[in-house]
């Protein structure tokens, strides 16, 4: 029998790393396991092809466990990372929410299949914007860059005339709020599944998120791009450059695995945000997605021609980022001029020969040749 699960359609990234969750923790209790994945409009439907009696609390202790572990690693974790330019909140403040969490499905004896199965889930459980309740948790901006404690609408008001008029803008305070199945599988796919770099400087902090997305895929192919993915964690310090967003994907890529193949038919994007906090401001910014399947066939076929790929983008990345960027643009857009790209690239290894020598083998320009339409 067939198991249709639907993600709540709260949007990205926060479905993404539910779905994400939800698919991993089951795949570490049950390796055998058979899933397909495929993204409609703002959700997503999971497919257990091969599974009907699914030990639930043993999947949901696996993702707990997960997030628990991470916040034992206090400012090293990613959970702490992902805090580091919203510093009030603290990993042990996750923990706490987490066993409330965990308090409210076993009281209710409530089923993440039962749930999940309804594709009505978000509306029955009042998830959204709203106060946090016993049964509802509070997302941050985190791992929901859409939320926030206020959002502000533009509304019209109607005098007795009858012409409209705009009256400005009105703030209402609303957290954003889910239930206990999505706040924990939300924090075990940020976990499992998402790259994370901290940019730290005296005045400001930022934090790069970047998130794999099965917008059609197989379990192998959410196990296989979270290994790249989830792998990634680091904390460039001061003085150093930060990397665009959109460079950071080829970035954290470059040093992933990327032996296994992915299957034939798969659609992949990847997701990025950055949390920023300059002086007293705290904002989230750069704030889109992309295509992810030429990246990864760009990084695993140039690996595997040249030993000196992994080297090259750390450099870059190092020494201008901002080549990243067009070098990633050049991979997922249509219409970049092959010669351009090759002739930026020598162009940067000639301005650093001095001090970096890094070799542009034939290897990795034949497999941008190959890949550049």
């Amino acid at each position: 029998m067939v198991i249709n699960l639907y993600t709540p359609g709260h949007g990205d990234p926060l479905d993404t790393l539910i779905v994400n969750g939800i698919v991993l923790s089951l795949m570490e209790e049950y390796p055998d396991i058979k899933i397909e994945v495929l993204k409609q409009a703002s959700r997503f439907i999971v497919k257990i092809l091969n599974k009907d009696d699914i030990n639930e609390r043993n999947v949901i202790d696996n993702a707990i466990m997960s997030i628990i572990e991470d916040c034992e690693l206090e400012t090293e974790g990613k959970i702490g990372l992902s805090f580091s330019s919203q510093p009030a909140v603290r990993p042990e403040n996750i923990v706490k929410a987490i066993n409330g969490a965990l308090s409210h499905i076993n009281s209710s004896k409530s089923s993440f299949i039962e749930d999940f199965s309804d594709e009505l889930h978000a509306m029955k459980k009042q998830e959204g914007r709203g106060k946090e309740k016993r049964n509802l948790f509070k997302v941050h901006v985190q791992i929901a860059p859409f939320t926030g404690s206020y959002l502000r609408l533009p509304y019209m008001t109607v005098g007795n005339t009858g012409t409209a008029s705009k009256a400005g803008f009105k703030a209402e305070e609303a957290d954003y709020i889910v239930c206990p199945f999505c706040f924990i599988f939300s924090w075990a796919g940020l976990i499992k599944s998402t790259s994370i770099i901290v940019f730290s400087t005296k005045n400001k902090k930022s934090t790069l998120f970047i998130l794999p997305s099965p917008v059609k895929a197989t379990q192998d192919d959410v196990a296989l791009l979270s290994l790249i993915f989830g792998e990634k964690v680091e904390v460039v310090r001061a003085g150093d450059r930060e990397i665009p967003a959109l460079g950071g994907v080829l970035y954290s890529m470059a040093s992933g695995e990327t032996i296994g193949a992915l299957s034939a038919q798969s659609l992949l994007d990847a997701i990025y945000w950055v949390s920023a906090k300059e002086g007293n401001f705290i904002s989230v910014r750069s704030f889109g997605s992309m295509p992810l399947l030429n990246v990864y066939k760009f990084v695993a076929e140039a690996k595997r021609k040249s030993p000196f790929l992994v080297r090259l983008i750390d450099t870059i990345a190092d020494r201008e980022p901002e080549l990243l960027t067009l070098l990633t643009e050049s991979l997922v857009i249509p219409g970049y001029n092959i010669y351009d790209i090759v002739r930026s690239l020598w162009a940067f290894l000639e301005r650093i020969e001095k001090t970096d020598k890094v070799p542009l083998d034939i290897g990795i320009v034949d497999t941008l040749i190959k890949l550049i339409k």
